[in-house]
């Protein structure tokens, strides 16, 4: 089994009040550099997201328009036709 290893109290308890003050200083230092990176990390993969997430949002835009172009297309093509169809009826009925 591994030895154990000896507690920070064990640590701080053999240090002089300055060299305490020294190292809870720059354990402070360190742990806010660490939370600083930790931040501008999710900051950076939030905009990264959000900027795929834009991305895709305005190729799913142009796909939905393209069908309803489509569906709007097929419509109007069904209207000419059905009128053609009436118009050349009344015209074969005049001659």
């Amino acid at each position: 089994m591994a030895p154990k290893k000896k507690g920070k109290a064990n640590k701080l308890a053999r240090m002089s009040e300055e060299e305490k003050l020294r190292y809870l200083q720059h354990r402070a230092a360190v742990e806010e550099e660490a939370r600083r990176r930790k931040e501008h990390i999710i900051s950076s993969y939030m905009k990264n997201k959000l900027k795929h997430e834009e991305t895709f949002t305005k190729l799913n835009n142009a796909k939905i328009n393209q069908q309803w172009r489509q569906i709007l297309r097929g419509l109007k093509n069904k209207e000419l036709h059905d009128a053609t169809e009436v118009r050349i009826s009344s015209f074969s009925i005049c001659n």
